[in-house]
């Protein structure tokens, strides 16, 4: 099968600037393929984003399981597609900043097959997000982290993150 893809788009303002141009460069496209009824495009894994000020990696969840490597976090059928982290980079490669999103999901009470097959339905919702910032130019590594978590039945944030030696703790 062949997908097509957006390698290169360069826009004008049609006021005489100079155009900008953008490049794309994709890694590891997958299918998710529970059952020969059950299969689907499950997208790229990573997505870069390259501009003449900066580097933009998205990584999406694909259903295939976690990739701790990239702090992927509950991967299932349900988050195919969803941005699980972004990293934002200056021309030059060093990190500026990172968000991660952390997505928990809820089955659909009496909607789901008896068969509770991995594509059965569920709500999928945001339930943390950590926003970091670097300072590229430091000679050690300054960070700013800021984060959510949602409220449990009684308005409680008792699961609001915290950072232990540089490293954020859920």
């Amino acid at each position: 099968t062949v997908l097509w893809t957006v390698s290169q788009m360069t826009t004008s303002d049609g006021l005489g600037n100079p155009p900008q141009t953008e490049t794309f460069t994709y890694e590891n496209g997958k299918w998710f393929f529970a059952s020969s009824y059950d299969r689907k495009f499950a997208g790229f894994e990573k997505v870069t984003k390259t501009d003449d000020a900066s580097i933009v990696a998205t990584y999406y969840h694909q259903g295939n399981g976690d990739n701790a490597a990239n702090r992927e976090v509950g991967d299932s059928y349900g988050k195919i597609g969803m941005v699980y982290k972004t990293e934002l980079f200056d021309k030059n490669s060093a990190l500026f900043s990172r968000t991660q999103n952390i997505y928990d999901e809820t089955p659909l009470i009496g909607v789901n097959p008896p068969d509770a097959s991995s594509s059965a339905p569920v709500f999928v919702y945001m339930s943390k997000k950590i926003d970091e910032a670097y300072n590229p130019t430091a000679s050690s590594q300054d960070i700013c982290v800021a984060g959510f978590g949602v409220p449990d039945v009684n308005g409680s944030y008792a699961n609001r993150g915290n950072i232990t030696n540089g490293q954020i703790r859920w």
